[in-house]
């Protein structure tokens, strides 16, 4: 199982791949405190277009699980946005503007 969850974490974490216009990657994060009894496991894809070699509009889309204390809560958000990219003497400027939208459930155990 360990092997396993290694395999997809080295596998998203580095995936970024740039096929003329549209680029993909992500987001994995893993989190564990024995002592205080909580985990927490974020994934998030994002895949985006070029517009031009300046702005870029795009998605992300995230699922959270969290268990804190025998109490687990599950979120799911997607978060489009515009990006806007400087290029001057191979110094990069970028700015971006997300609009996140999350919503979720959380249980006793």
């Amino acid at each position: 199982m360990k092997k396993i969850v290694l395999f997809l974490f080295v596998a998203i974490a580095t995936l970024s791949v740039k096929a003329q216009d549209i680029y993909m990657g992500g987001t994995v994060g893993l989190w564990r405190n024995d002592d205080a009894n909580t985990t927490s496991f974020k994934l998030a894809p994002e895949i985006g277009y070029n517009l031009s070699e300046q702005w870029a509009l795009g998605v992300e889309l995230q699922f959270n699980h969290d268990y804190i204390s025998h109490k687990t809560i599950n979120s799911f958000a997607i978060a489009p946005y515009a990006r806007f990219s400087y290029y001057e003497n191979k110094i990069v400027l970028r700015g971006e503007k997300r609009c996140v939208s999350k919503f979720g459930r959380s249980e006793n155990i």
